[in-house]
């Protein structure tokens, strides 16, 4: 908030599934990244707005990462 810079709010998924907590090394997976709209930190409710459009970008968790 006090450097006024907009907050982006990114969604990754996949990442477990290619470094879970009990692998030493990470594995060959596909990894997605999908970014949000940027936030005004300084907008009252960014909080809620950054938790919005994270919870938008990953939904519940549940989806398959396809080959394009």
């Amino acid at each position: 908030r006090q450097a006024g810079c907009p907050i982006v709010p990114v969604g990754i998924r996949g990442a477990f599934e290619a470094w879970p907590r009990s692998s030493a090394l990470p594995r060959p997976r596909r990894i997605a990244a999908r970014l949000g709209r940027p936030v005004d930190p300084r907008a009252e409710d960014a909080l809620e707005q950054v938790r919005d459009s994270i919870q938008a970008l990953i939904g519940d968790g549940r989806y398959s990462l396809r080959s394009n």
